[in-house]
């Protein structure tokens, strides 16, 4: 398999995963809560990934302490991400925070070209360009009446998520350029579950947990399912950053395509309809993946 494939590959396993991911996380949340939900999820990721790590690799290996700045940087950053995502999807409206929080691949090409020396050429920026365009296309943006066109709440936590993934992503990409990516993922989502954790804690008026909601969710189908795949997701982004910065950004690139795996399942199993603009985009952003990888 030629290094262009690998990546490629990597790319579409990490959307696949993130798309069939939040389609499981939704479904979660509207029993949960938004940020329960994001706290179960992640934590049962964390649980399985670290016991891949105590099973299959030889310990943590020392590490700088550049190294461990980047990787919880990252972890924070990410984390907090997740949190504002699921909080702008639960505000709403969905039809404006899902196609603006998958535009943190523009945040992560600049900070990846402009702080880390990630090589990229005009064309691939043009084709990354192309891809957020499909997603907000895709996911219904430009369908949205012009009323509705406004900085709320919901959509300002979504261009939130957008920055905060935008500048995690190079910041984990970087730790993982000076330790590897087994250790550096270790690290990222033990520091997400705690970041998560506070936010539920300062939402326990609202979000208030149980010991019957946990004991519920620890037997939650779509918590266990969205947890494994949310993972994955993030473990294939990691692993493209190991073949470096550049190979990284354009796996981060091709993920956010997510929302049209979302999207399309939404259509098969909630009964949804999408006007042909939204299919278009979901075309347009499909080319856009195909042509980043080939150029």
């Amino acid at each position: 398999m030629t290094s262009a494939l690998a990546v490629f590959g990597i790319g579409v396993l990490a959307a696949a995963s993130f798309g069939i991911a939040d389609f499981f996380g939704a479904r979660a949340s509207k029993n949960l809560g938004p940020v329960t939900a994001v706290f179960f999820v992640q934590s049962t990721g964390t649980l399985a990934y670290a016991l891949w790590y105590v099973l299959f690799t030889d310990g943590m290996p020392a590490m700088a302490p550049s190294g461990w700045a980047y990787a919880v940087g990252g972890g924070v950053l990410m984390g907090a991400g997740m949190c504002t995502l699921y909080l702008a999807f639960d505000i709403g409206p969905v039809s404006l925070a899902s196609p603006l929080s998958a535009a943190y691949p523009l945040v992560t090409t600049v900070v990846g070209v402009a702080f880390f020396h990630a090589e990229l050429s005009v064309a691939e920026c043009i084709a990354i360009a192309v891809i957020v365009v499909g997603i907000m296309a895709a996911a219904g943006l430009f369908n949205v009446d012009r009323t509705e066109r406004k900085l709320s709440t919901g959509p300002a936590l979504a261009l939130l998520t957008t920055a905060l993934w935008g500048f995690g992503y190079p910041l984990v990409g970087q730790a993982i350029d000076q330790s590897g990516w087994q250790t550096v993922t270790l690290i990222q989502f033990v520091t997400m579950v705690p970041v998560i954790g506070f936010v539920l804690v300062t939402r326990r008026r609202r979000e208030l947990v149980t010991r019957t909601l946990v004991l519920e969710t620890l037997r939650n189908p779509y918590v266990l399912a969205a947890g494994v795949l949310q993972m994955l997701a993030v473990l294939a982004i990691n692993v493209g950053f190991g073949l470096g910065q550049a190979s990284g950004t354009l796996v981060v690139a091709t993920s956010a395509a997510y929302p049209v795996i979302t999207m399309l399942l939404a259509l098969r199993h909630f009964e949804e309809h999408a006007s042909k603009i939204a299919l278009a985009g979901a075309g347009l952003s499909i080319a856009g993946v195909l042509a980043l990888h080939a150029l």
